[in-house]
């Protein structure tokens, strides 16, 4: 830093760099190049044998189809990309921005590319909602074909994230399947075996 040779203040005022900002006077020119000089010394004295090594950069590719394999097909960001082929991640990002190549952002966080994913581990109503998503709604109860409220049931018990092992039933179908209709009140003291098509 270069200093006011009367109030030792350290810089000058910006519009004139021999002004000083404290007490409104001129540098002494000499002093000032004297202190760059022997800033310069003590610098070239520090940096002495010692060379600073830059990395050396392959050639950036100026091919639009080289950035939409790596940057959509195979998803990769701008840094793998520069890391894989010792390129600047800048000129990546950058030559991104000149061939106006976008993502679908619609399915990035989709299934178990999702941050928040647990996969197996899945709660009970988080599993139908799942569920519900990627398995369409039926016309009829695949059951008794009847037009009732339809409601999903699972197959197995074992609640796994399969589609497969879910089916779309009406109500009382679906307290037969699990066995759950015997446990009201009407069917409880009495021996009666309900069937599907009874709906």
């Amino acid at each position: 830093m270069v200093k006011c040779s009367i109030c030792k203040v350290n810089e000058g005022n910006s519009s004139n760099r021999y002004l000083c900002i404290k007490c409104k006077k001129n540098y002494d020119k000499d002093y000032c190049l004297k202190n760059k000089e022997k800033r310069r010394e003590d610098y070239i004295k520090k940096t002495e044998g010692k060379v600073k090594r830059r990395k050396i950069w392959n050639l950036c590719p100026e091919n639009k189809d080289f950035y939409m394999k790596q940057y959509i097909f195979f998803n990769k960001t701008p840094k793998q990309i520069s890391k894989e082929f010792n390129i600047s991640s800048k000129a990546v990002f950058n030559r991104i921005k000149i061939f106006n190549i976008k993502k679908d952002k619609s399915k990035i966080n989709l299934g178990e590319q999702n941050g928040k994913w647990v996969g197996d581990n899945i709660n009970y109503y988080a599993l139908h909602i799942w569920i519900r998503k990627y398995k369409p709604l039926e016309e009829f109860c695949e059951i008794c074909g009847g037009k009732d409220k339809l409601e999903l049931a699972n197959i197995s018990g074992e609640y796994k994230r399969d589609v497969n092992d879910f089916k779309w039933l009406c109500r009382k179908c679906h307290m037969l399947e699990d066995g759950r209709i015997y446990n009201l009140k009407q069917f409880k003291n009495e021996n009666v075996i309900l069937l599907p098509n009874q709906c």
